[in-house]
Formats: C-alpha cells, sequence, structure tokens
C-alpha cells in the first residue's frame, strides 16, 4: 500500500489516520514538527517514541517541494523560484522587495496561466 502523505493535513486528519490503540494527541505532535520545525522525516521527531516512528513510517510520509531554480532580477528586488512537488508537477512562487515591504505569490495550481506582471518580469 502506498504512504499517505501527511504534509497537508490537518491535526485531526492526522490524528484520525493514526492506528486506534495510538494517543489521538500525537496528530497534533507530528502536525508541529512538519509546520513549525520543518522535519522532513520521521526520525526527528524526537518527542516521539522511537517505537511509535518506527511503526508509522510505512504507512506515511511527510512530501517537502524540491527547489529546482531561483532566478533573480537585476536589483535583487524580485526572486522567482521553481519548486517540484511530490509528484513530479511544478509550480512557482515570486518574492516581491519594495517600498519597505515584501510580497509573496504563490501559485495556486500546476500551470498558473494568470500572467501577473510582477510574476513576468524580466528576472
Amino acid at each position: 500500500m502506498k504512504p499517505k502523505i501527511l504534509t497537508g493535513l490537518l491535526p485531526e486528519e492526522i490524528s484520525a489516520l493514526l492506528p486506534q490503540n495510538k494517543k489521538q494527541y500525537r496528530g497534533v505532535q507530528i502536525f508541529r514538527w512538519i509546520h513549525e520545525h520543518c522535519a522532513v522525516s520521521f526520525d526527528e521527531m524526537t518527542n516521539l517514541p522511537k517505537s511509535f516512528r518506527k511503526e508509522i513510517q510505512d504507512q506515511f510520509t511527510i512530501e517537502a517541494l524540491k527547489n529546482i531554480d531561483v532566478l533573480t532580477s537585476s536589483d535583487n528586488s524580485t526572486h522567482k523560484y521553481l519548486w517540484e512537488l511530490h509528484d513530479g508537477n511544478r509550480i512557482e512562487s515570486v518574492i516581491i522587495r519594495d517600498a519597505g515591504r515584501t510580497t509573496a505569490c504563490v501559485s495556486t495550481q500546476i500551470g498558473c496561466k494568470m500572467g501577473c506582471s510582477f510574476c513576468r518580469r524580466n528576472v
């Protein structure tokens, strides 16, 4: 059976997937490791018993974005990132620093066709 991806699930959703004999607060712990500590493996989750980590590592996985490329504008104000998802699809994000503020744009779909002018800047 293919491992279930925990990235993107809420704490209660993670808890619901855990074996019934496990304490349900473990879902909150796992969620925090993924989203607060940026853990990419169960081995990093040191407040979970080793036996529990070993038990769930074959059932679940943590998928992180893989950075493929970064383009930087000539004035260093815009950084455009290309990310690869666990399924091989790619998305982009842009960080724009301008006039004392920072703006982030993250594509919400594969192959974003919005054509935003700031995203298409010559970077």
